[in-house]
């Protein structure tokens, strides 16, 4: 017998694999989100999931008619990609990055040698961020 939470739990998550709208989709993931998610891919970081891009051509960016994107979005144009990479599944969630936090990857410059590079981080901190109002 399983307790109602569970049940609840389960039944969320499976209306996240629904062809509900979308808006009903982001309310049942919130809502998942504050009594607990069973899917290990989104709580646990060691059991996300990745899928291989090929290389070969892709479109980037929007149409130039595309009414709600952003100038630095266009021209929409096809490159070439000339090597594989792994894309996570899933957007990285509250419970991954809390995890992050908590293993002070902050502080681990291995994680940032790109940003170290550009000035943009120094031991513990993240500087020069710059919000855009969308």
């Amino acid at each position: 017998f399983l307790p109602r939470l569970t049940i609840v739990r389960h039944q969320l998550a499976r209306l996240l694999r629904s062809d509900l709208p979308v808006g009903e989709r982001a309310l049942a993931g919130r809502n998942l989100a504050q009594i607990g998610d069973p899917r290990p891919a989104i709580t646990d970081p060691l059991q996300m999931e990745f899928c291989c891009v090929p290389p070969g051509p892709f479109v980037l960016g929007c149409a130039d008619d595309e009414a709600m994107a952003y100038d630095d979005e266009k021209p929409q144009q096809t490159l070439d990609l000339q090597y594989p990479y792994w894309l996570g599944r899933w957007q990285i969630s509250n419970a991954h990055f809390e995890k992050f936090v908590q293993a002070e990857g902050y502080q681990n410059p291995a994680y940032w040698p790109e940003a170290e590079a550009h000035g943009y981080w120094r031991p513990g901190e993240i500087a020069n961020v710059v919000y855009l109002d969308t």
